[in-house]
């Protein structure tokens, strides 16, 4: 190969590059533009809170209701890991933010101590 087709091989590749280049940067350009959907304009969940207290209730827990909040306990562990497992259930099920969390020795009032306990918050939740 001599040297003329060389330099128009790697200028025939250099204008590929650039064109190439330019492309992707007029692309990133339009996708930048695009209007964002934003989250806060859509209508929030419907959620059931007395299906939530007796889910909770039949998972064995005990539920107390005040006006911000869903409580359930269990006062004692004997199997922690069906315990844990049952509040994750009821937890997901319920479609509530979690306040708190507290499980075995270290929990404090609030808390049930040596036991497990845990609030959902029932405020983003229509009035029932």
């Amino acid at each position: 190969m001599n040297v003329a087709r060389q330099r128009g091989l790697n200028i025939v590749g250099g204008i590929a590059a650039f064109l190439v280049g330019a492309g992707f940067f007029v692309s990133s350009l339009y996708i930048a533009r695009l209007p964002v959907d934003p989250l806060a304009g859509r209508p929030a969940p419907e959620i059931n809170v007395p299906a939530c207290q007796s889910a909770l209730r039949s998972l064995g827990f005990i539920v107390q209701r005040s006006p911000s909040e869903i409580v359930a306990e269990s006062p004692t562990l004997d199997n922690p890991e069906l315990s844990l497992s049952n509040a994750s259930v009821g937890i997901s099920l319920c479609h509530l933010p979690l306040l708190r969390f507290c499980m075995g020795k270290g929990c404090h009032f609030p808390a049930v101590p040596s036991g497990m306990s845990f609030a959902l918050e029932t405020s983003v939740a229509p009035s029932l």
